[in-house]
């Protein structure tokens, strides 16, 4: 009931129309029925000498008519102008997926709004960068109502899903503006590290990003870079003082992940550094190399 209930609110933020014809309505009796109470407590009318005539009924409907077609211009005008609304809402988040920036600014003049929610209840920000849609999402950093720390059910941020995809200048932006480094569960530094976006990575950690931040089962960005076999990204990791010793609760080094993604020179290459470290920090050895 919660999500049908959200869902009518999502596509109706700005939608008052039943409310709104109540009201006219309302305001129409009254003109048209100025007096009702007073025909109800006088029983005198009641009687036939008090009937109006053809002539007070004819002017009565003569002067009925133009407000009642006046009211029925107004209602139309007003349908027209809640399903224009209802469209505008559907070409709203079509655009977005589109990345058509002219015509989301165009439908934001109307009243569409970056926070609206669509069907899934997705912030419409957040659906662009789903969606990949960047210059629409250059678009909303200038809305400061935007929280740029909503993370999705996912638990995905806008900053996460920038710095997966390569998009520098828009990772920037959403630093000044206040997106979180470092937060529980996966980071951007995580997302960068997957798919080797190594400037992105620099970024992210000269703003204090965290270099051996843990997923919810201590899964580390070196692990990740590792894992997609980045080998740049790893050594890069590395030389910036990722810790090469860590295992998640599965028991995976970011060697091990090296040696199941298939590359056997890295996974060598990051067992000698895992080694190194241990030795530098006094840590025990491995048993054994993955």
């Amino acid at each position: 009931m919660w999500r049908l209930a959200s869902l009518s609110c999502a596509k109706s933020q700005s939608m008052r129309l039943p409310r709104k014809l109540r009201l006219i309505s309302f305001a129409f009796f009254v003109m048209l029925n100025p007096h009702p109470s007073h025909h109800s407590n006088n029983p005198s009318l009641s009687h036939p000498s008090h009937a109006m005539s053809e002539d007070s009924l004819s002017s009565r409907r003569s002067f009925k008519l133009p407000w009642l077609l006046a009211y029925a211009l107004i209602c139309l005008n007003m349908l027209s102008a809640d399903y224009s609304h209802a469209g505008a809402y559907e070409d709203f988040f079509r655009a977005i997926k589109e990345d058509q920036v002219d015509t989301v600014r165009s439908l934001m003049r109307r009243g569409m709004q970056a926070e609206m929610l669509d069907p899934a209840l997705t912030p419409a920000f957040f659906v662009a960068a789903q969606q990949r849609a960047w210059e629409t999402l250059k678009l909303f950093l200038g809305d400061e109502k935007i929280d740029w720390n909503y993370r999705s059910p996912a638990g995905e941020t806008v900053l996460m899903l920038a710095a997966l995809h390569g998009e520098y200048n828009l990772c920037q932006a959403l630093l000044k503006r206040g997106a979180k480094l470092n937060q529980p569960g996966w980071t951007a530094l995580h997302y960068a590290a997957t798919s080797g976006q190594d400037n992105i990575i620099r970024l992210l950690l000269d703003a204090d990003a965290y270099i051996d931040a843990e997923s919810p089962n201590q899964t580390t960005p070196l692990m990740m870079a590792a894992r997609s076999g980045n080998r740049a990204t790893v050594r890069l990791l590395i030389d910036l003082g990722a810790d090469p010793s860590v295992v998640n609760q599965q028991g995976y080094s970011a060697a091990r992940f090296a040696h199941e993604f298939g590359d056997m020179e890295l996974a060598a290459w990051l067992g000698r550094q895992d080694d190194n470290f241990r030795v530098k920090h006094g840590l025990p050895l491995r048993p054994e190399a993955p």
